[in-house]
């Protein structure tokens, strides 16, 4: 994959992004599936980002429940927002799903541009605000599905935002139907029965994670 395919380097050209590798003393590690990748709790200020395969970030409740924060595919960043500010490090961390190759930036490489302030330097900065952004926006979306009460109403609210996104009433769940019932924060038993009745009443049509909304 070319660097400059990538959200945090568009618009970067990727000789401009090797030699900012270079200068920002970035460092590669792979990882298999199931291996944790980053915890939160003593970290030292760096950005991940995914070269290669997916990843989970995920929250541990105060038992050891984990809970699914996000879903990260190639060319995706983590710790951008609670690089250095997160006073409950241990609750957060990211696990590969399918094997990765992550870059590690020090984050205060990012922020703060070298002596020749490079123009590349500063679009990359813009990058990382407009992906902050995004996700800001990503995490206001989740809290207004969860905040519906029934598991129909939050399976509607998701559906819909994903036809949205889509443009069409035909859409891929960009993850497995188990990861779906934590991402909505429901019972996988109780979600998959509720499916089943909205497809009888011929609401959607789902195979796997095909989903179709019909009325």
């Amino acid at each position: 994959m070319e660097m400059s395919t990538r959200a945090l380097f568009d618009q970067i050209s990727s000789q401009d992004c090797q030699k900012m590798y270079g200068c920002m003393e970035v460092i590669r590690r792979k990882y298999k599936s199931g291996e944790l990748i980053y915890t939160f709790q003593n970290n030292q200020g760096q950005i991940g980002i995914i070269e290669k395969g997916s990843a989970w970030m995920e929250r541990i409740d105060i038992d050891g429940n984990s809970s699914m924060l996000d879903h990260l595919e190639e060319g995706e960043i983590f710790g951008e927002i609670i690089a250095f500010a997160n006073q409950c490090g241990k609750q957060f961390q990211v696990v590969c799903e399918h094997e990765c190759t992550v870059a590690y930036v020090p984050y205060k490489k990012i922020i703060t541009p070298c002596g020749k302030v490079c123009e590349c330097h500063q679009r990359m900065i813009e990058n990382l605000l407009a992906i902050i952004s995004e996700k800001a926006q990503n995490l206001s979306e989740r809290i207004e599905i969860i905040s519906n009460r029934s598991i129909r109403t939050k399976l509607l609210y998701y559906f819909q935002i994903q036809v949205a996104k889509a443009g069409v009433k035909s859409f891929r769940i960009p993850f497995s139907v188990t990861t779906l019932s934590e991402y909505l924060c429901v019972d996988r038993s109780a979600m998959a029965r509720e499916i089943g009745k909205m497809k009888e009443e011929g609401i959607l049509e789902m195979h796997r994670r095909d989903v179709t909304l019909l009325n």
